[in-house]
């Protein structure tokens, strides 16, 4: 029961802050599979809303892809607190950060488990 897939785009929007990200990272139910966010071009967003999305990932979890390209407050700080956060169930990861503090994208799990910045 519950949502098992979930797929939010606010791409562009000039609303989204860390405090959105946040509320959002807060609400995931137990139980998604797969998570898809894109907040490209979100220029308000920084490493805190990431590590609190990261934070608020499910055990459940095994398909993610986040975008976060364009959005210059997103660095390697960040990166590393969601690789840290990465639960274990997840088997499939992709992500576009190119225009943040890392520019350069994702294409796969082991590409960035390996990413020291």
């Amino acid at each position: 029961r519950g949502l098992k897939d979930l797929r939010l785009s606010f791409e562009g929007c000039n609303r989204i802050t860390d405090q959105s990200l946040t509320a959002l990272g807060s609400r995931f139910c137990q139980g998604l599979r797969k998570l898809y966010l894109d907040f490209i071009g979100c220029v308000k967003l920084t490493d805190t809303g990431l590590s609190a999305i990261a934070a608020g990932l499910p055990s459940s979890l095994e398909d993610l892809e986040l975008h976060f390209a364009g959005c210059s407050g997103i660095t390697s700080s960040g990166l590393g607190v969601l690789r840290d956060r990465m639960p274990k169930s997840v088997q499939t990861f992709s992500g576009t950060f190119k225009g943040t503090g890392i520019s350069r994208n994702f294409p796969n799990l082991e590409e960035f488990l390996a990413f020291t910045g």
